[in-house]
């Protein structure tokens, strides 16, 4: 009776050993802050980032934001402690970019810090799910969930205002990356920057290229140079469920439209240059000879007619431009040598081989080339 007592003993203070050491040595769990900004048309949720390497939480705020409005969604307000006198002040009072150690009414194992960080100048889009997730969005990329969408200059000014819509994921290898790129669609259409009136729009996360600059250069370098469908496009800080996901290019999507590929004559095609893995999402995808695959991004079907004529029609265009013999289809030659230009300007390593757009209308006489698309890796 006496071991089993003493076992018991043992086994209990070895147990409470065990708990309190795991409890040192244990990281805590660190609570996200959320915070508050009203505007003149509703209110911005913000919350911080946690840096685990440095134990700071970083508030990134858009160019317009007045760090002394900020209300706080806790009870218990962040107090910092100025690392110059020591003084305890609020995150209302601090500066920005300057590191803050974290006042806690019961004090971690080691101290943490916070830090606001303004954005540049340029306009912020902020888009809050329906769920307040994410989640669902990025395991599965055709996923939509509805969403409302805010956009605000860089004054404060706003753009547009709880409009409706739907956000989804976009891109083959882009997907994989970490800040994903979205396709972001409108219940009725926006007209956003001065763009013209449109639903869909795209969230280019530029993951491949640390610059940024690419695909807005050649954009941009392609209008002037006379290629019309080239998409307009415009620098934004994009926030989802208050949370900062970076620096994106929000663009035109390549479509048929008013504001887009303006042509009035119907029926129209849009065709495009694909790879085996990036046209499992196509439903009619053309191998040809020289050994492009040819994708159908607009319509999303053909009639058993249209099919033939374009198999027939896309094969003696392919053999065309290999062997040099005339072609029962003719292309836009200005069109044509105006996007040869800019792939060989920019040094193009998907030219003639991946997202290389050119489409056809009416009597599909012509195959004219355009829009330029995809340049983070040129």
């Amino acid at each position: 009776m006496k071991r089993l007592r003493l076992f018991t003993i043992c086994l209990t203070l070895l147990l409470s050993v065990i708990v309190l050491v795991t409890y040192i040595l244990l990281p805590t769990a660190v609570i996200e802050r959320e915070f508050f900004y009203k505007t003149n048309n509703g209110v911005i949720k913000l919350r911080t980032w946690y840096d685990d390497s440095s134990q700071t939480f970083y508030l990134f705020i858009p160019s317009f934001v007045d760090l002394s409005g900020l209300k706080e969604n806790s009870k218990n307000k962040t107090t910092l402690k100025n690392p110059e006198n020591g003084k305890s002040l609020s995150l209302n009072d601090c500066i920005e970019g300057v590191k803050y150690e974290v006042l806690l009414d019961k004090p971690k194992k080691s101290p943490h810090y916070f830090c606001a960080k303004r954005l540049s100048a340029i306009p912020s889009l902020i888009v809050n799910t329906k769920s307040g997730s994410t989640k669902k969005i990025h395991s599965d990329k055709n996923y939509k969930e509805e969403v409302s969408i805010n956009a605000y200059d860089v004054d404060g000014s706003s753009i547009i205002v709880n409009v409706p819509g739907r956000i989804k994921g976009r891109g083959t290898s882009t997907w994989k990356q970490p800040k994903k790129s979205y396709v972001l669609s409108a219940n009725d259409s926006l007209n956003l920057f001065g763009f013209g009136n449109a639903v869909k729009w795209i969230l280019l996360s530029n993951s491949f290229d640390e610059s940024n600059l690419r695909n807005k250069l050649v954009y941009d370098f392609a209008k002037q140079l006379g290629l019309k469908t080239s998409p307009d496009c415009e620098y934004i800080d994009l926030f989802l469920n208050g949370d900062y996901v970076g620096l994106y290019l929000l663009t035109e999507k390549v479509e048929f439209g008013d504001n887009r590929i303006d042509v009035l004559n119907s029926p129209r095609y849009l065709f495009t240059l694909t790879s085996e893995s990036q046209s499992e999402d196509k439903k009619v995808v053309f191998n040809e000879e020289s050994g492009v695959r040819v994708a159908l991004s607009e319509p999303d079907i053909l009639s058993d007619s249209e099919h033939h004529f374009f198999q027939v029609l896309l094969k003696d265009l392919d053999s065309s431009i290999i062997k040099g013999h005339h072609s029962k289809a003719t292309v836009d030659t200005t069109t044509w040598a105006l996007t040869y230009l800019v792939d060989e300007i920019f040094a193009n390593s998907d030219a003639n081989y991946l997202s290389s757009y050119f489409y056809t209308y009416g009597d599909c006489s012509t195959f004219y080339r355009g829009p330029v698309w995809d340049y983070d890796q040129s």
